[in-house]
């Protein structure tokens, strides 16, 4: 497809328009950046994954420890799926590395993973939510078992897939005539683009963001009356009491991170897609390298306040160097 719009079209998809917009003395940094965040998150989020599947005594095996692997799966979407389209764009100079049916497709699957593991890494944190918000307020009742919440996550996964199938038969690829210059784009009107982009800003960003808020200050309020434990306490009591607050403490920091990273960034675009000022476009490179560097600090963060993923972890590397001593006795 020629390089040509109607002012009625959509303009180019984000990337399109940005690369133009980045200087070149930058492009370095800018691919060092994304490599460094690829790598931490690529090892971090398979280990979570590792984790939960191999322990041994299934104390992983709880509901949020199941948001958390489809969150790090969702993480690993961006990083496989996403960051290398970056690296290629500032590396090669192309927005796009294929040319013809090959890059229709790139289009289409990128864009499709893009949004998906946008969608699925808020909705995951907002069931991590309600299901700390259950399991504060009704302790003794269990609404989420492992079996629901799996359905969850995949009916999570589904609506995701199903809002993004407009993206993928509206996304291709435009090229000029000697092919030097080349980027995914939607076809949609731009008032359509506007009003699908807005609807998922609020679907997907506003709304999990706020039922957070809403939940997780409720929380708060309801630990901060309870008696702190004491020797009038049950030990059944106390444990649970010191259970949620640190698993408190640690979804706390995580969303506060995701808000950080992931806001500016959307808050911008949608400005940049209203409005399309200069300045406010030109910024939205450098926000999403923010946004990106997310998928590699939640697995820090997890092995910092989530006792049981530090300890399984660290079994999983004493395990790892038993067989290697092993291996190396054979030898």
């Amino acid at each position: 497809m020629n390089l040509s719009f109607d002012k009625n079209i959509a303009e180019p998809y984000i990337n399109g328009t940005l690369y133009r917009m980045t200087s070149n003395n930058n492009f370095l940094f800018i691919i060092v950046l994304y490599s460094v965040i690829a790598l931490v998150s690529s090892v971090g989020n398979s280990l979570v994954l590792v984790v939960v599947y191999r322990n041994e005594n299934k104390r992983m095996r709880t509901t949020i420890n199941f948001f958390i692997v489809s969150k790090s799966c969702s993480d690993l979407l961006i990083t496989f799926c996403n960051i290398p389209f970056q690296i290629s764009t500032y590396t090669t100079g192309y927005l796009n590395p294929f040319s013809g049916i090959m890059g229709i497709v790139y289009c289409k699957v990128t864009v499709f993973f893009y949004y998906l593991s946008i969608e699925m890494s808020l909705l995951n944190l907002a069931a991590i939510a309600v299901d700390r918000f259950i399991a504060v307020f009704y302790p003794f009742k269990k609404f989420f078992t492992n079996r629901s919440a799996k359905i969850v996550i995949g009916v999570m996964w589904l609506v995701g897939t199903l809002f993004n199938i407009p993206l993928v038969i509206k996304s291709t690829l435009f090229e000029n005539k000697d092919q030097y210059f080349r980027f995914c784009a939607f076809t949609f009107l731009l008032d359509d683009l506007r009003v699908f982009m807005i609807t998922f800003f609020i679907a997907f960003i506003v709304l999990p963001l706020l039922t957070m808020v809403i939940l997780y200050s409720s929380i708060v309020v309801k630990l901060f009356q309870q008696k702190a434990p004491g020797e009038n306490s049950t030990i059944n009591r106390e444990q649970r009491y010191r259970r949620n607050r640190k698993v408190l403490v640690m979804v706390v920091v995580v969303i506060s991170f995701t808000i950080v990273c992931w806001l500016p960034f959307f808050s911008v675009y949608v400005d940049c897609l209203m409005t399309f000022p200069a300045f406010s476009c030109k910024s939205i490179p450098y926000l999403q390298i923010l946004a990106f560097a997310n998928c590699a600090l939640n697995p820090c963060l997890y092995v910092v306040f989530h006792d049981n993923f530090r300890s399984g972890l660290y079994a999983l590397f004493r395990a790892a160097f038993r067989l290697n001593i092993c291996n190396d006795v054979l030898v």
